[in-house]
């Protein structure tokens, strides 16, 4: 229910704000007073829409920069709400909405944009702007169109509240589209029976397509063979390049075992001549330190005859009256006579013993000489040794090698190299006919699978047009039953609410119902009148029922407004409007309904609350 509608700037209204109660309320005014434009007010400011399709900026003041509408409603789930909206710029319209619920007396916003607005609205209403403009808000003039051409009105207000248009249209185009898709699945058909048998040129192409792959096979072996040899022989240059390797070491070693034993004399193998004389030189060696041995020996035999005679010759030289030797008398010329003796002897053997040391230090020296030369031949025996042992591995490895030599592979490397080549000649040149084949094949198969494709795309086309034949034609019946039962439905509750208005106007037993291009009709027991045959009061009463009917049946507004519904009618019929919005006010439940009219007459009657407007 709508409590208070305030205006800033909107059309003639500068600052005004209007108070409504529950139950009749009326705006009285004359022409060009604003009480139109009070209820465009309304519906802007509940639907966010502009009433009747006009530009917003046509409710703006001229002059004034910004419109403004504030709408305070009491709905239905027990909560007040408070609606502002506000319209501005010059030749681009700019909007801003807000939206409060009252909570202990303070207005607490709960949406602050216009299409948030708009949808919080729609949600407390219960509808939206086609039911607003189709239900609740009959505009100046649906009156007196209905009483000049009451044909099909009954249908076209019902199609209008279920969008039964849009429904039609969609009828529509769902015709259109299945007619189109059975032309569509026709025409695939016929197509596609004349692309199911393969032509003559198509079935070469498929002949020629089997010999491509078969000669691709063949291809393929041949290559597979051409690199199996490939890899042996790739195989045997690897083993053939390992075992010459193996031969130029072996030939190394072989060249050192020679020099080792070349400036040996004897006979027999390196081996042999080097063993040889390391046992020649022992002995050689053993016979020199004998030697030496022996000259140390008497060199100190004649030292020890020396410091004897050395001794002696002291003794002498101390004694007085014998000699200390032979015991006889000492004479000066017989101590003159030995001494000279002893000291003869000790130089002959000074000398003897220097001339020996002298020989053993030769000696001496041919050890050390021997010694060097037996270390060098040892050393070379050492050596041919470890030749002998790398000679022995090396030798193995070139057995193992020329074991592992694949067969039938030339042991010759400039012709096993020729044959590499040969073979790595005839694989390029087999690669590159399989390239060819395949190119020869894919423009084949190409110009095939165009065929091929077609008739895929033909037969995946032709099932999916007849399931979209079916599913256009399932879609279709089920909106025309849609339609027929919501027809049904809502004519019959129309009937039943019409007459219950209609019984307390017109005395005896009358129904509501319509023939079959839906002009509506009076009916009794006795009679049957269509709205053609009806007065004016009659057909303004049949009019008022049926559209109040429709209004309390589709969304169960709370309020419904009126604009000029006793537009060119005579006093009577004006006060036949008042009394059945009355007793409509009574019988349905509707809390609220405000009505604007510029005749002074509607004045007289009563009304729960009255709005008068001056220019």
């Amino acid at each position: 229910m709508i409590l208070k509608v305030r205006l800033q700037n909107w059309k003639r209204h500068k600052d005004k704000e209007f108070n409504f109660k529950e139950g009749l309320n009326l705006i009285l005014g004359p022409n060009t007073s604003g009480k139109t434009s009070v209820m465009q007010a309304i519906f802007y400011a509940l639907t966010g829409d502009s009433p009747e399709k006009r530009s917003l900026l046509e409710f703006k003041t001229v002059g004034s920069e910004e419109a403004q509408v504030e709408l305070s409603l009491a709905a239905n789930d027990g909560c007040q709400y408070l609606v502002r909206r506000y319209v501005s710029g010059e030749k681009r319209v700019n909007e801003n909405a807000h939206l409060y619920v009252s909570q202990n007396g303070e207005p607490v916003e709960i949406a602050s944009k216009p299409d948030d607005v708009n949808t919080r609205l729609s949600e407390i209403l219960g509808f939206g702007t086609q039911f607003f403009l189709r239900a609740i808000y009959m505009k100046e003039g649906d009156v007196y169109e209905f009483l000049q051409n009451p044909s099909d009105k009954v249908l076209q207000e019902i199609d209008q509240m279920l969008q039964m248009d849009k429904i039609k249209n969609l009828i529509e185009t769902v015709k259109n589209v299945s007619r189109e898709k059975v032309r569509e699945a026709k025409s695939c058909k016929i197509n596609l029976k004349r692309v199911e048998t393969p032509s003559a040129e198509e079935q070469e192409l498929i002949r020629r397509g089997e010999e491509l792959e078969k000669r691709i096979s063949d291809l393929n072996s041949q290559l597979q063979e051409l690199q199996k040899q490939q890899r042996n022989m790739e195989e045997a240059t690897s083993i053939l390049k390992r075992i010459g390797e193996k031969e130029k070491k072996l030939e190394e070693y072989r060249e050192r075992l020679t020099r080792l034993g070349g400036d040996i004399k004897g006979d027999g193998s390196p081996k042999e001549k080097i063993e040889a004389a390391i046992r020649t030189t022992m002995r050689e060696l053993e016979e020199q330190k004998t030697k030496s041995q022996e000259k140390q020996s008497k060199v100190l035999t004649l030292q020890s005859r020396i410091k004897e005679y050395e001794e002696n010759l002291r003794k002498l030289e101390t004694a007085t009256e014998k000699c200390p030797l032979c015991e006889q008398k000492l004479t000066p010329e017989h101590i003159q006579k030995v001494k000279k003796d002893f000291t003869e002897t000790i130089q002959k053997l000074a000398k003897e013993s220097q001339n020996t040391q002298k020989e053993n230090m030769e000696i001496v020296a041919k050890i050390q000489d021997t010694e060097r030369r037996l270390k060098d031949l040892q050393n070379k025996n050492n050596e041919l040794e470890t030749i002998l042992e790398t000679l022995k591995i090396i030798n193995d490895e070139k057995s193992t090698l020329e074991k592992q030599f694949p067969p039938n592979q030339p042991k010759n490397m400039e012709k096993l190299e020729s044959s590499l080549r040969q073979v790595e000649t005839q694989i390029k040149t087999t690669q590159e006919e399989i390239e060819k084949v395949k190119k020869e094949k894919m423009r084949t198969e190409v110009t095939l699978e165009t065929s091929t494709q077609t008739l895929k795309e033909l037969e995946k086309k032709t099932r999916n047009l007849a399931h979209q034949e079916f599913v256009v034609s399932t879609t279709l019946e089920a909106l025309e039953r849609t339609v027929k039962r919501l027809r049904e439905e809502k004519l019959v509750q129309v009937k039943q609410k019409a007459a219950q208005l209609l019984s307390k106007f017109k005395p005896g037993i009358w129904t509501v119902n319509w023939d079959e291009k839906f002009v509506p009709l009076l009916a009794s027991p006795e009679h049957s009148l269509s709205a053609y045959q009806l007065s004016g009061a009659e057909k303004l009463l049949l009019f008022m029922v049926i559209r109040l009917s429709m209004a309390s049946l589709f969304g169960k507004p709370d309020f419904i407004l009126l604009d000029e519904p006793a537009y060119h009618l005579d006093n009577d019929r004006k006060k036949l409007v008042h009394n059945i919005l009355k007793e409509y006010l009574q019988s349905t439940g509707i809390r609220q309904l405000i009505l604007c009219s510029f005749d002074p007459y509607l004045e007289e009657y009563e009304w729960d609350n009255k709005i008068i407007l001056q220019l």
